[in-house]
């Protein structure tokens, strides 16, 4: 009885899965990569995105460096460069390193 219920005990191996191993197995088919969308940020301004940081970026109410990047499509190197320039023109005013509220004019 004790051999039987041995050979019975045993397992078949399903033929329906692929979970086979050693050499018999199949090679792992890798997911596909997800491609990332690339960006093309301007990497030189242009009078009409000097206006559009002057009139739209100094009413925002918060300004960060990404947050210029994105609303006007420039890479980080000239979001840097408008902030300085909105300083200069005391637009703006820095309240901790790299973010910058809108200046109001009550405050000077």
């Amino acid at each position: 009885a004790k051999a039987t219920a041995k050979a019975g005990s045993k397992k078949k191996a399903d033929p329906k899965s692929n979970k086979q191993g050693g050499a018999k197995s199949k090679k792992k088919k890798w997911t596909k990569v997800h491609t990332k969308s690339t960006v093309k940020n301007a990497v030189l301004w242009t009078p009409k995105t000097i206006s559009r940081l002057e009139t739209e970026v100094s009413k925002s109410r918060v300004i960060t460096i990404h947050s210029i990047s994105n609303r006007l499509e420039v890479n980080g190197a000239l979001a840097r460069a408008g902030i300085k320039h909105l300083l200069d023109q005391k637009l703006i005013r820095e309240v901790v390193k790299g973010v910058y509220p809108r200046r109001i004019v009550a405050e000077e």
